[in-house]
C-alpha cells in the first residue's frame, strides 16, 4: 500500500497536471482573474501605419542591463562596463515591446555563433523557454530556423536587457556565410505569448540549512514557469532508504488564484525500460494538500518495500509517471 508522510514539510477543482513543455514567451502575471487565451498578445513590431502611429506616441524605453545568475557571479567589473556601453549603443526599443538585438555572428567552422540582447520594454518580467528564432537577411528572407530553450536565460526584468549567446549549426543555415550587418536575429512571427506567474515555496523548514534550502530554491528556479490557471507537480527526489522503501519528495505548484488541495494522487514508478517498479494511489483522505494561490509545497511520498513489483533496478534512471 502506498503511504504518506504528510510531517515531512508540513482545493483544487479539478485540475490537469503541468505536462506541457510548448510555451513560448511567458509574461509574468498580475494579480488577475483574466483567461490565459484572452491575454496573447502580440509583441513583435509591425510596419502597419495604424501601429506605426502607436509606436510614435510611445516612448522610448530606458532599459537597465540585467545579468543572469551564472553571470552575475562570473562577469567582472571591466567587462560589465563593456557590456553597458555596449547595450547603449544599440538602436532605441520603445515601451511595451520586446525585441532581439544582434550585436556579432561569427563562423566558428560547423556552427554560427551569436551575440544578443533580449530587450524587454515591457512593464512586467518576461521569461522565455522554447524560442523559435529566425536569422533574416535584408529583404527579411528567413535564412535559418532554431528553437530555443532559454531556461539558463532566467526572468528577465522589466525594462531590462540581458546578453546572450546562440548556436546556429550550419547545416541548418540556407548562406554560407553570416554577419550582423546583413543578417539579424529576430523572433518567429508565430511566437505565442502567455501569462505566468512567479512561485515561492511556503512550506520550506525553518531549521534546515542554507545550503539544503538554496537546493530547494535552484529547483523550483530550472522548472518551466506555470501559466496562471495551471497546477504542477514534479519530482524533486527519487531515493530508496537502508529499509528498502521508496521515497519520493514532490514539489506541488499552483499557479491559480484560489487555494487548491490535492486528495488523491495515482502515482507510478518505472525503470528506464519502461518496467513498472511500483504503482499505487496515495489517498489523503483528511490530509489533503493544500496549496495557497501563487505558491509551492514540498511534500514525501513514500511506498513501501513489500510493495515493489521489482527487487533489482537502477533508481537514478527511474521515472515518476503521475497517472492512473
Amino acid at each position: 500500500m502506498a503511504k504518506f508522510i504528510d510531517k515531512f514539510f508540513g482545493n483544487s477543482k479539478k485540475s490537469e497536471l503541468n505536462t506541457s513543455e510548448k510555451s513560448y514567451i511567458n509574461l509574468e502575471a498580475e494579480q488577475t482573474e483574466k483567461n490565459v487565451g484572452q491575454q496573447e498578445e502580440t509583441i513583435m513590431e509591425n510596419s502597419s501605419d495604424e501601429e506605426n502611429t502607436e509606436a510614435n506616441s510611445r516612448k522610448v524605453a530606458n532599459l537597465d542591463l540585467s545579468l543572469n545568475a551564472v553571470m552575475e557571479t562570473t562577469v567582472s567589473d571591466f567587462q560589465r562596463e563593456f557590456i553597458k556601453e555596449e547595450l547603449d549603443e544599440l538602436p532605441p526599443v520603445l515601451e511595451g515591446d520586446i525585441n532581439i538585438a544582434t550585436t556579432y555572428i561569427f563562423d566558428m567552422e560547423d556552427k554560427f555563433e551569436a551575440g544578443i540582447y533580449i530587450r524587454n520594454g515591457l512593464d512586467k518580467p518576461v521569461n522565455l523557454e522554447l524560442v523559435p528564432l529566425n536569422i533574416i537577411d535584408k529583404e527579411n528572407n528567413i535564412v535559418a530556423t532554431k528553437v530555443f530553450n532559454f531556461k539558463e536565460l532566467g526572468l528577465v526584468p522589466p525594462m531590462s536587457a540581458r546578453p546572450w549567446k546562440l548556436y546556429f549549426e550550419k547545416e541548418i543555415v540556407k548562406v554560407e556565410t553570416l554577419n550582423k550587418d546583413d543578417f539579424q536575429i529576430v523572433f518567429d512571427m508565430n511566437i505565442q505569448a502567455r501569462e505566468t506567474v512567479d512561485i515561492e515555496i511556503e512550506n520550506i523548514p525553518e531549521n534546515i540549512n542554507s545550503g539544503e534550502k538554496q537546493k530547494y530554491m535552484d529547483f523550483l528556479n530550472r522548472l518551466p514557469a506555470i501559466a496562471a490557471n495551471e497546477f504542477s507537480i514534479s519530482t524533486y527526489n527519487l531515493s530508496k532508504d537502508q529499509e528498502g522503501n521508496l521515497e519520493i519528495i514532490l514539489l506541488i505548484r499552483n499557479g491559480n488564484i484560489n487555494e487548491a488541495s490535492l486528495e488523491k494522487l495515482p502515482i507510478k514508478i518505472i525503470t528506464e525500460n519502461g518496467q513498472d517498479v511500483v504503482e499505487g494511489v496515495f489517498d489523503l483522505q483528511g490530509q489533503a494538500i493544500k496549496v495557497s494561490p501563487r505558491k509551492a509545497v514540498l511534500h514525501r511520498f513514500i511506498f513501501p518495500s513489500n510493495s515493489l513489483l521489482i527487487e533489482e533496478f537502477d533508481i537514478s534512471k527511474c521515472k515518476v509517471i503521475f497517472s492512473s
